[in-house]
């Protein structure tokens, strides 16, 4: 009986630390094959005692509009293609359920998650969240960081893979590449 345990442990061990590892090769993977694009912050005023010093990223890509008549509820799925418009400047130019079978030259496409839906003087847009919404910085540097969001002088760079699955990977101050994520 004792031997059944201790292989039963081992076991379970194993696959532990194979989804582990399985979780880094993918974060790895993706930051290293991912697409390179550079997006605008808006203002946010984060604030939490308990997850340390973080700052709350916001995106002007983040409000879309949604379709006359649309039903979407939070936790609906959806995918944005975004277009360069101008080097380093990305602008929405669909919105979809369902990934789209081509995107042209010059374009993206990011998976969101409706977070929030509206109706008002300028139509039906939702909210959404793409998994970049937070960075944790080193102690001491989440006021300074929220300083440059509000003054517009802090750009992220975003990996995208070929799901639009979306990860940070670095931070842009004031034109300069200041935080960049390790790949291990």
């Amino acid at each position: 009986m004792r031997v059944n345990t201790w292989i039963a442990l081992v076991i379970v061990l194993l696959a532990q630390t194979g989804v582990l590892g399985w979780m880094v090769v993918e974060r790895v993977q993706h930051l290293k094959t991912g697409r390179e694009i550079v997006l605008n912050t808006i203002p946010v005023d984060p604030r939490s005692l308990f997850r340390g010093d973080y700052v709350i990223l916001n995106y002007d890509i983040s409000r879309v509009p949604r379709g006359a008549g649309e039903t979407v509820r939070n936790g609906d799925v959806r995918y944005v293609t975004l277009e360069e418009k101008q080097p380093g400047s990305w602008s929405v130019v669909a919105v979809g359920s369902v990934v789209p079978e081509t995107s042209g030259p010059g374009q993206i496409v990011l998976r969101g998650t409706v977070v929030n839906t509206w109706t008002g003087d300028a139509g039906a847009t939702m909210d959404l969240h793409y998994g970049i919404e937070s960075y944790f910085v080193p102690e001491g540097e989440g006021g300074v960081l929220e300083t440059k969001v509000r003054g517009n002088a802090l750009k992220v760079i975003v990996a995208v893979n070929d799901s639009g699955k979306a990860a940070i990977k670095g931070l842009i101050l004031d034109g300069l590449v200041r935080y960049d994520e390790p790949l291990l």
